[in-house]
């Protein structure tokens, strides 16, 4: 699911489709994550942004026993085991990139908003000064 997401947003991330933004595609809701300490004791669950943290922090070390709260109870991984950016570590980082973009967007909209209430505001000043042009015409005459 999260190439799958990963895969979409690199595309979305591209620009635009047919003039318009590409969609912004959410990623997938969060994990908690385990692991068994040296004892074997089960810790946890920690959310992915902090065991992210603790990963860049290389906190962790590589033959941690690891496992999602989508993985069965007993079915844990070895941190080596799961590559470079573990699946916590891509989830995180496309979370932030997701949050950044639609924060990104807002403040797109929210100015080209007020550019259209500006522009609407002055329209309508340019017509109250013509309709104030032409009472003194008619008042005039």
């Amino acid at each position: 699911v999260l190439k799958a997401w990963s895969a979409a947003a690199a595309s979305a991330a591209a620009g635009e489709i047919g003039g318009l933004p590409a969609p912004l595609l959410a990623p997938p809701p969060p994990k908690e994550w385990f692991y068994r300490d040296l004892e074997g004791v089960v810790q946890g669950p920690f959310t992915e942004e902090q065991i992210s943290e603790w990963h860049r922090s290389k906190y962790l070390p590589a033959n941690l026993p690891m496992r999602s709260s989508d993985d069965p109870p007993d079915s844990y991984t070895p941190l080596s085991e799961m590559g470079s950016q573990p699946p916590f570590v891509a989830a995180h980082l496309a979370r932030q990139k997701y949050a950044a973009e639609l924060e990104k967007r807002q403040a797109a909209q929210a100015a080209q908003q007020a550019e259209q209430e500006k522009a609407s505001l002055a329209e309508a000043q340019r017509q109250a000064e013509a309709d104030a042009r032409a009472a003194a015409a008619r008042e005039a005459a």
